[in-house]
């Protein structure tokens, strides 16, 4: 018993001494609990059990490391989807789903009523009252068009028409007729008549000398450009203007005989049709 109150005096006088020096005080724990005898004490397994200590008799030590720390942080709250994303996602499939049928829809409209070309003939010329003098020359022309709209459900409107006759051996422009707008159903023909004649037109000497030589072989080759805005409609659905641009090459003149006309030799021949957006 001496000997551990010793013991005791001499902790304390040492703990005492290192709180004065400005250190920090010593703290142990964790001192067996004390058992008086060992008579009463349960045997487990021949061995006597000691019962352990309890949880208040071992204080958590108040250090400032301690202090700070959470055995058990915060748990984490779980966050529900938000309802917006749902929302999103259906707009954006609707929204899908509409501009495929829209697509469908047009290009079954397409499919049915999707304009054709315009279709153009020279049914029948006249060349007649050629005269030179010089290095111009005078002529009367006319020139029978026929004009076909192949659409099943398509009216053709043209605002503008501009046909030009063009000696083509020599690549010479030798007169212009302007038409007023016109206006074909569906599956219609119309017959254009052009007056293309020119009076006192310079033509050059070399193009005058050509002119002479196939007036003297009984033959005149002429060509015909025509050039126009075309719209289809139907009923109130309208597309927009379109360019549209032909030429009919190769129209063939022939002399009659004791007359000073050439008449178209060729029958019905078709002219080169496009059509160009604006």
């Amino acid at each position: 018993m001496a000997s551990s109150s010793s013991t005791s005096h001499t902790a304390a006088a040492a703990s005492n001494l290192n709180a004065a020096n400005g250190e920090p005080k010593e703290v142990v724990i964790g001192y067996p609990l004390e058992v008086q005898s060992l008579e009463n004490v349960p045997v487990v397994g021949g061995c006597p059990h000691v019962p352990l200590p309890l949880p208040h008799q071992q204080p958590v030590p108040q250090h400032a490391w301690y202090a700070h720390q959470q055995l058990y942080p915060t748990p984490y709250r779980y966050q529900p989807p938000g309802s917006d994303g749902p929302i999103f996602f259906r707009a954006v499939a609707w929204a899908m789903l509409f501009t495929l049928i829209s697509c469908i829809f047009w290009f079954l409209i397409w499919l049915v009523v999707h304009p054709s070309f315009p279709q153009l003939h020279v049914s029948s010329g006249e060349l007649s009252q050629v005269s030179i003098y010089n290095n111009t020359a005078t002529a009367s022309c006319n020139i029978t068009l026929t004009l076909t709209n192949p659409n099943r459900h398509l009216t053709a409107i043209y605002n503008h028409m501009e046909i030009s006759l063009l000696y083509t051996s020599q690549r010479m422009l030798l007169s212009r007729d302007y038409l007023p707008p016109l206006v074909q159903p569906r599956k219609n023909q119309t017959v254009i008549n052009t007056d293309l004649g020119f009076t006192d037109l310079d033509l050059g000497k070399d193009v005058v000398e050509a002119l002479k030589e196939d007036l003297d072989q009984g033959t005149f080759t002429l060509g015909l450009k025509v050039l126009a805005m075309v719209n289809f409609q139907n009923g109130k659905w309208k597309t927009k203007a379109q360019f549209m641009r032909a030429f009919c090459g190769s129209i063939v003149l022939v002399s009659l005989p004791n007359n000073n006309s050439r008449i178209f030799q060729s029958s019905n021949r078709r002219c080169v049709v496009y059509l160009f957006s604006k």
